[in-house]
């Protein structure tokens, strides 16, 4: 009969591997998900950013493809008060 010290199995060159290219695969993963994230935070608000400076034309062009009923000064009101709020809090 073997001990319990002799009887564990040791682990393989291939054994340390195979855990070690796992644990490779998990931080790449890791990795990637977290840049990723970033990425899609970044880019969403650098998108808000960007459609804040759009003239009030286009706003009313936006709002003409979602069916509203686009007016001059209904279009251009909201834009004024959110930019106002805009710069006081930055």
């Amino acid at each position: 009969m073997v001990g319990p010290v002799s009887g564990r199995p040791k682990l393989g060159e291939d054994d340390q591997e195979a855990s070690s290219a796992v644990r490779r695969a998990y931080i790449q993963h890791a990795m990637a998900a977290f840049i990723s994230e970033s990425q899609k935070s970044t880019l969403r608000s650098l998108a808000k950013n960007m459609t804040s400076f759009l003239p009030s034309r286009f706003q009313s062009f936006k709002d003409k493809k979602k069916g509203a009923q686009p007016t001059s000064t209904a279009a251009e009101s909201p834009r004024s008060d959110s930019s106002g709020d805009r710069d006081s809090t930055s």
